[in-house]
C-alpha cells in the first residue's frame, strides 16, 4: 500500500510520525510526506520520499482576518493552496492519507475531491470535547466541577474575529463542516472535524483522565514516541556532560526546552528575563548542569554568567534528557512523552493558554511524574520546584514506571 502524510512543518508534530512510519517501511508499504511548507526539512525517515508543496497550511490564509485582510483575499489563498494540494495528492495516488490536526482545513478540500474514505486525522493533541467533567486542554485543570467553569471561561474568551472566521469556513466547505457537537477540539475554531473521518490521538489511553469521553471513530494509538531519532550530537557537548556528571557522584544534569515555536508564543522581554534568570537558578544549584536552548531571536540579549549554564541554538534532546535528573519544558506532548519514556520527571511551565501545553501540565501532575508551575512565577518558585522534584524520589520512581509501561507501546 501506499500511504501519504500531509504535514505542517512543526517539528514536534512531524517527529510524533516517524515510528509510525518506519514500521509501515517495515512492513514493505510506501511511504510519502507532503509537506505544506516552502523550505526543505532537516530530517529524513529512511526509506520515505519526501515532497516540499512550496506552501503553507491553508490555516494561514485567515492570518489577519478580518482585521487586515478580507474575504476576497482569503478565498484567492484558498483557492490557489487547494489547486496545489490536490494536484499533488492525485500525483502520489495514495492508498491511505494520515492528516496532521493543524492540517485540517485542508481536509475539508479532500473530501469533496473523493479521499474522504482513505483519511485519517493524527493529532498529537488530547481529547477536548465540551463537557461538565473534564476541562479544556489549553486549560491547567483537573477532573471535576471546576471544569464547566474553565468551558464557560473558555466560550467566553472566543471573540467575533474568532466567530468572523469560522463564518467564513463554513460558508466555504458547508456541507462538509460538522455540527459543533461532531467536531474536534480546536484551539481557534479553524480546524473543525467531519462526523465519521477517522482520528487517532497520538496518546496513552492512560495519561489521559479516566473516562474522557471520545468519538466513535476516534480512538487513543499511543504516543508514538521515537527515542531512535537521530541527533547531531557537538562532540565539545559530550565531553563537557561527561565530565560533569563524572567529576562527582552528586552532580545531576537538568535540560531546558521550550520547544521551536516558544518566540512565537511570549513576548520578547518576558523570555529574555526568564532565560536571564537562570543564571541565578544555576549560581544557586552549583552541582547541577543546566543545558538550555536559547531561542535564536533573543539570544543576542541574554548574557551567560554561570560557569554551569550552557545556551544552545539547538539541542540534541534525547541525548541530553536521557542523562538528565529533570526535564524542565513548555508541556508539548512530545517532550512530555520522551521524558517519560525516558524515566525522567519534569517541570511543565505552559507559555500561556494554548494548544495543549496546559492539559499536559495538568496531567504531568495528575500523574505525579512532575510539577507545573504558571509562566509568571518567579524565580524563587522554580528554585522550590526543583529541590522538590530532586528531593522527592516519588516523581522519578513515577517516571520509571511510565518508562517500563511505554516500551511496550506500537502504535498500530
Amino acid at each position: 500500500m501506499r500511504y501519504l502524510f500531509i504535514y505542517s512543518a512543526f517539528a514536534g508534530h512531524v517527529y510524533r510520525t516517524f515510528l509510525l512510519a518506519k514500521q509501515l517501511v517495515a512492513d514493505g508499504h510506501e511511504v510519502h510526506y507532503l509537506l505544506l511548507t516552502k523550505n526543505p526539512p532537516n530530517w529524513n525517515v529512511p526509506g520515505a520520499r519526501i515532497q516540499v508543496i512550496g506552501s503553507a497550511p491553508m490555516y494561514t490564509a485567515f492570518h489577519g482576518f478580518p482585521e487586515k485582510k478580507d474575504e476576497r483575499t482569503v478565498r484567492e489563498i484558498f483557492t490557489k493552496a487547494g489547486n496545489i494540494l490536490l494536484e499533488a495528492v492525485e500525483a502520489h495516488r495514495p492508498d491511505h492519507i494520515f492528516l496532521d490536526e493543524f492540517c485540517s482545513i485542508e481536509l475539508h478540500c479532500l473530501i469533496p475531491a473523493g479521499f474522504a474514505n482513505q483519511i485519517e486525522v493524527l493529532t498529537p493533541f488530547l481529547p477536548s470535547n465540551p463537557n461538565t467533567d473534564f476541562p479544556p486542554q489549553d486549560r491547567y485543570g483537573m477532573p471535576g466541577p471546576d471544569a464547566s467553569v474553565l468551558w464557560s471561561n473558555y466560550e467566553e474568551e472566543q471573540g467575533e474575529t474568532v466567530s468572523a472566521r469560522q463564518k467564513l469556513i463554513r460558508a466555504l466547505f458547508g456541507e462538509h463542516i460538522a455540527h459543533l457537537e461532531h467536531r474536534i477540539w480546536t484551539f481557534n475554531k479553524l480546524h473543525p472535524a467531519v462526523s465519521g473521518i477517522k482520528k487517532t490521538y497520538l496518546h496513552d489511553a492512560s495519561f489521559d483522565f479516566g473516562g474522557q469521553p471520545i468519538k466513535p471513530w476516534e480512538r487513543y494509538g499511543g504516543p508514538s514516541i521515537d527515542l531512535s531519532r537521530p541527533e547531531d550530537v557537538a562532540p565539545l557537548l559530550s565531553t563537557m556532560v561527561a565530565h560533569h556528571l563524572g567529576k562527582k557522584s552528586e552532580n545531576k544534569l537538568i535540560t531546558v526546552s521550550f520547544g521551536t515555536v516558544i518566540n512565537d508564543l511570549v513576548a520578547a522581554d518576558a523570555l529574555i528575563e526568564f532565560f536571564d534568570s537562570l543564571n541565578a537558578l544555576a549560581e544557586k544549584f552549583k552541582w547541577i548542569l543546566f543545558v538550555a536552548k536559547l531561542p535564536a531571536p533573543i539570544a543576542s540579549s541574554v548574557k551567560k554568567t554561570a560557569v554551569n549554564l550552557i545556551f544552545m541554538k539547538s539541542l540534541p534532546q534525547l541525548f541530553l534528557v536521557k542523562q538528565s535528573s529533570l526535564l524542565i519544558t513548555h508541556g508539548g506532548g512530545g517532550a512530555v512523552y520522551e521524558a517519560l519514556a525516558l524515566g525522567i520527571p519534569l517541570l511543565v511551565i505552559p507559555p500561556k493558554n494554548i494548544f495543549d501545553y496546559p492539559g499536559n501540565a495538568a496531567r504531568v501532575v495528575y500523574h505525579q511524574v512532575g510539577l507545573s508551575l504558571s509562566s509568571q512565577s518567579p524565580i524563587e518558585a522554580i528554585s522550590q520546584a526543583l529541590e522538590e522534584l530532586l528531593a522527592n524520589k516519588k516523581y522519578t520512581l513515577n517516571a520509571q514506571k511510565w518508562a517500563k509501561k511505554l516500551a511496550f507501546e506500537r502504535i498500530a
